[in-house]
């Protein structure tokens, strides 16, 4: 048996090794073994090699007269060169290198008619191929004395440029090769410009950078993924896998309604009605981080990847919102990098040499992402509160309807304890639908996850007695109150899945969610209580006093009305005040909130009053019934007996 185990391990290890360090078949190129044949001059204009890509065939000659790239700086100019970029566009510009990659032969080939070999020479670096010094080069072939590596010339595959020649050396570049530029020259020919610089780049990561391409080009619009109806200068892999991945997702299987003529067709991947297009979108959205700004790029169609022309939107959208479903052709592009209200936030053209930069101090006062709203100040650093429970937690209604707290609305009776008594919603401290914060998840094996911001209490169990604690200061193995009696934490995590900040405050002060008693309220530090002396439920039910009464008893708030962060206009300033009384020093807090908790407790007393007030009409007409009934009842029975008698 472990004989029979360990050979697996082995078979496996050496299929893994393969598939890393070796060039495959069918994964890299099904020609030459999986390699392909590039020219050390470049591309042929002559022949392509096949008609389904229009792969022009290499250019193989090696010989004085020509020029190569030799790692010589050149400046590009960014107005007629789309694809100039950074450092090129200004002096001395880049270095100029021949550009190919693993899993390819570097081709080097006599001139026609030259039947006498070519001595390749690799030198150690760029300032050895500028000096032509040779003491430290390697021979690597010879045109002439070459023996192929393991393949035939196969003229009729390569199809080399017309009168070209058979004296051929291919230097191979592996998937494990160890150098990314690579100097070679003749000794004869240097000095006459018979020298070239390669940059080897990855095969995968250029294959896959290009397919991602092939799913956003405009040849989709005009069926144009095999490259026939304009000229491409794309060399291998990035032509092949950018044409076959814009194949693949172009919807050729519909009926011909003229969009390729027309040149507005959609990819398989952009039609949110099609299966591909549907699944792509909704695994795009998992990935989403809508806590971050960006630029929802070509909601109107426009656009494509180069042209710049598409509609460009910073202000209203969030990455879950800013999809297929939304618009086809439409991009996000998440922000980075803020200074003040500017951020960079992707680009509009892959040719771009500098990102787009959004700025959200022109975002109107109604706009998701204007500087003045949470979103925005949470992005840019800066906090907005907590006091919130994500929109997906679950309440309890007085008749035993379960509902998100998202439907949940002003005048809702909720269950409050965990005896299953409610009390009724009077406010939202907090209501924003659109937010997407950071939470705290608190996980049990047994119950549901509960999902609150840091600051928000929830009540613990701890020696016989409970507390109220902050989110963040629950640890594993602490038992919350529950109305199962069994969530025991057994671990929490960060989460910003979970969209809707919502902050219901009912009489009671407390609220049962997700079956956890939580309190309504947040403690503004993370000690347990205020001083030491007074918890922080206690307080904040104390502070809330005068809103409660009012809406209690002098209006129903239905009308309630939010500020820019979506914190409830009776709830922003005393937050406001509180918040800076806990950064002063404890002198100034016991200063101020002493003459507050005398007037609060006014308030408080009041409420308590009417309470009993309204109560105690109830009270004496329940036992002035009680006893007329009992009166009635010892009139009716002696009645009754006498009659009998």
């Amino acid at each position: 048996m472990y004989l029979t185990l360990a050979a697996a391990i082995l078979l496996i290890g050496a299929a893994s090794a393969q598939t890393k360090d070796s060039c495959i078949p069918g994964r890299h190129f099904n020609d030459e073994d999986g390699y392909f044949i590039s020219g050390v001059a470049g591309l042929s204009t002559e022949v392509a090699l096949d008609t389904d890509h229009g792969q022009k065939a290499p250019n193989s000659t090696w010989a004085t007269g020509l020029t190569y790239p030799a790692g010589e700086n050149v400046q590009c100019d960014p107005e007629t060169d789309r694809g100039c970029r950074g450092a090129c566009g200004v002096a001395p510009g880049c270095p100029q290198y021949y550009s190919t990659h693993t899993c390819s032969l570097l081709q080097f080939c006599n001139a026609p008619g030259n039947m006498e070999g070519q001595d390749i020479y690799q030198l150690p670096s760029q300032a050895a191929l500028d000096a032509c010094d040779f003491s430290g080069a390697t021979m690597v072939g010879n045109t002439a004395t070459s023996d192929q590596r393991r393949r035939d010339l196969k003229q009729n595959n390569r199809k080399l440029q017309a009168g070209g020649s058979s004296l051929c050396y291919e230097f191979p570049f592996e998937v494990d090769h160890e150098l990314t530029e690579y100097f070679f020259s003749s000794m004869e020919g240097c000095s006459a410009g018979q020298k070239v610089a390669v940059q080897v780049n990855d095969f995968d990561e250029t294959a896959d950078a290009c397919s991602r391409i092939g799913e956003t080009t405009s040849r989709l619009q005009n069926c144009d993924c095999r490259l026939q109806k304009k000229p491409s200068t794309l060399g291998e892999p990035c032509r092949t896998e950018f044409s076959d991945r814009c194949f693949e997702i172009m919807q050729t299987d519909r009926p011909d309604d003229g969009c390729c003529d027309r040149g507005d067709c959609i990819s398989t991947v952009q039609d949110f009605n099609h299966p591909d297009g549907n699944k792509q979108e909704l695994d795009r959205r998992e990935l989403c981080d809508d806590a971050v700004p960006g630029l929802c790029y070509n909601e109107d169609g426009l656009g494509t990847d180069t042209n710049r022309l598409g509609s460009t939107n910073c202000c209203t959208r969030t990455c879950t919102e800013c999809g297929t479903a939304l618009s086809a052709r439409v991009l996000w592009n998440p922000c980075e990098n803020l200074d003040g209200t500017v951020a960079e936030c992707g680009r509009l053209s892959r040719y771009d040499a500098s990102p787009f930069q959004c700025d959200f101090s022109l975002c109107g006062d109604d706009d998701t992402w204007n500087v003045a709203k949470c979103p925005f100040t949470t992005f840019a650093g800066g906090s907005c509160g907590g006091f919130c429970f994500a929109g997906d937690n679950m309440v309890t209604l007085a008749d035993g309807t379960p509902t998100k707290m998202k439907d949940l609305k002003i005048g809702d009776d909720v269950v409050v304890d965990e005896h299953g008594n409610y009390g009724k919603i009077y406010s939202f401290g907090h209501s924003l639908p659109d937010f997407k914060p950071e939470y705290t998840e608190i996980h049990s094996k047994a119950s549901p996850s509960l999902i609150l911001s840091d600051d928000h209490m929830v009540f613990v169990e701890k020696d016989g007695e409970r507390a109220a604690v902050r989110a963040d200061n629950i640890k594993m193995g602490d038992k919350l109150v529950s109305t199962s009696s069994d969530f025991v934490v057994s671990h929490t995590s960060k989460t910003k899945k979970h969209s809707g900040a919502y902050a219901p405050f009912t009489t009671d002060g407390t609220i049962v969610v997700n079956g956890v008693l939580s309190s309504c309220y947040v403690a503004m530090e993370k000690s347990d209580k205020l001083f030491g002396l007074i918890s922080h439920q206690s307080v904040a039910h104390l502070f809330e006093s005068p809103h409660r009464l009012y809406c209690q008893y002098l209006s129903d708030c239905t009308q309630e009305t939010y500020n820019a962060d979506g914190i409830s206009d009776w709830v922003a300033i005393p937050h406001e005040y509180a918040s800076w009384v806990m950064k002063e020093s404890i002198w100034t807090q016991i200063l101020v909130i002493a003459p507050a908790v005398i007037l609060l407790s006014f308030f408080s007393l009041l409420e308590g009053m009417i309470g009993v007030m309204i109560v105690m009409p109830r009270m004496l007409f329940s036992v002035f019934s009680l006893l007329a009934f009992r009166k009635y009842q010892s009139t009716w029975t002696t009645g009754a007996i006498a009659k009998h008698a």
